[in-house]
């Protein structure tokens, strides 16, 4: 997991420095994964993965350049192989979320 997410990351900021024609919304979603905080179950890192693989397939590319569509290759495939682990997580920590807020609420 860390070494898939590790290249997309290396790819996001290559693509940056490289400073392609795309749009400043592509830039933010590429700036979200490399700045995503790293933690041990590597959930906000696949939320700005996922979040970046769709808004690649939503909005075309304005210029097709090697850099953009392997970078984006590299992206769907990697969220290829980890979708079912983010929604496992995504599934579990909103129900600790939700249970720790019950608990809480007995408490007040």
């Amino acid at each position: 997991m860390e070494t898939m997410i590790g290249a997309t990351r290396l790819a996001a900021k290559t693509l940056l420095a490289k400073k392609e024609k795309i749009s400043s919304e592509l830039k933010d979603h590429l700036s979200r994964l490399i700045t995503a905080e790293q933690t041990s179950d590597h959930f906000k890192e696949l939320d700005a993965l996922g979040i970046l693989e769709s808004a690649f397939k939503e909005k075309p590319l304005l210029i097709e350049t090697v850099c953009i569509k392997s970078v984006q290759k590299l992206i769907e495939t990697v969220w290829h192989y980890v979708f079912m682990h983010y929604f496992w997580l995504k599934k579990h920590v909103s129900a600790d979320a939700q249970d720790k807020s019950v608990k809480e609420k007995k408490y007040n």
